[in-house]
């Protein structure tokens, strides 16, 4: 709990230069730039795939893809 603590107290006084370099290095950015990246690639590629029908489509089709996907994930998780 002490180590939270001073942890959050820590970042708290980091220069923002140090605070924009640590978020640039972490897994997160680096997904959200490639997220972008291809949706851009895609949009160029195809007109259609940012219209609101395709999004439409993408929002009813995707929920099933993903539990789908967290339930394998859990049963790899777990080892079975």
């Amino acid at each position: 709990m002490v180590q939270a603590v001073m942890t959050i107290a820590a970042e708290q006084e980091m220069p923002r230069s140090k605070r924009r370099s640590s978020l640039i290095r972490s897994p997160q950015f680096s997904s959200l730039v490639i997220l972008i990246v291809l949706l851009a690639v895609f949009a160029i590629a195809d007109a259609n795939f940012l219209s609101p029908l395709n999004i439409s489509n993408m929002m009813a089709f995707l929920p099933e893809l993903g539990i789908i996907a967290l339930g394998m994930t859990l049963l790899l998780t777990a080892g079975e």
